[in-house]
């Protein structure tokens, strides 16, 4: 099964890489300001050097963030 094929209350589960944190707009340098300042869903470690954030917390936030600029 493809993962873009999941149904979506697994899908928003997913826990998406830093390179995909760009699904936010934003580059990874500032992604990473924002969520170290806490502005931004906190990461999920995965390893040692390797972290990822849930879909579903991004996409809240994205919302947020359109909410806020009207």
């Amino acid at each position: 099964m493809n993962l873009n094929e999941l149904p979506l209350e697994i899908a928003r589960l997913r826990v998406l890489g830093t390179k995909d944190a760009a699904y936010c707009g934003l580059n990874y340098g500032m992604w990473l300001r924002l969520s170290k300042s806490g502005e931004a869903p906190q990461p999920i470690k995965l390893t040692d050097r390797k972290y990822g954030w849930r879909l579903e917390d991004l996409q809240a936030w994205v919302e947020k963030q359109a909410e806020s600029a009207q």
